[in-house]
């Protein structure tokens, strides 16, 4: 089943065979190769693999299953769209959001599409969770500045 289609990915929900014989749905990303190993698209299939790596164990977005040169398996998150969700008044929501958020920063990525409304999902459980790690962008290193940004709770400017 098609879910999204852009200049970027073809998004597409079906089922994939784990190495334990399960099935699964999931999300299927797949890139077109029309400019080369060096396209945008390229890169941003192989941003979106490192990210889901990196966030593997920090549950807040799609497990990463399969990552190939054009073609990314992720794990499918039952849940709705922040846009139709609309969790207005849900304070353990937007708790579990911010949690979602420090924890993304804290392993050192950084997702760079959060404005969209698409982008955040209301989990059956009632939690936050992020999805498309297109954009994403992983830092090995950080300096104090981000740390400060990401890890405390800065008091009120003066």
């Amino acid at each position: 089943m098609l879910l999204k289609r852009d200049v970027f990915s073809t998004v597409e929900r079906g089922r994939f065979r784990s190495e334990a014989g399960e099935a699964m749905r999931c999300c299927v990303g797949s890139i077109p190769c029309r400019g080369g190993p060096t396209s945008r698209r390229a890169i941003c299939s192989h941003a979106s693999a490192a990210a889901l790596a990196l966030a593997r164990d920090l549950h807040v977005g799609p497990e990463l299953l399969w990552a190939g040169r054009q073609a990314l398996v992720r794990g499918f998150i039952n849940g709705v769209a922040l846009h139709l969700a609309k969790p207005s008044g849900d304070v353990a929501y937007f708790r579990s959001a911010k949690q979602a958020l420090r924890k993304l920063h804290r392993a050192g990525i950084c997702h760079n599409d959060l404005a969209k409304e698409q982008n955040w999902l209301r989990g059956s459980d009632g939690n936050a969770y992020v999805t498309d790690f297109q954009l994403a962008a992983c830092f090995k290193t950080r300096g104090r500045l981000f740390r400060i940004a990401a890890y405390e709770d800065l008091p009120p400017s003066s």
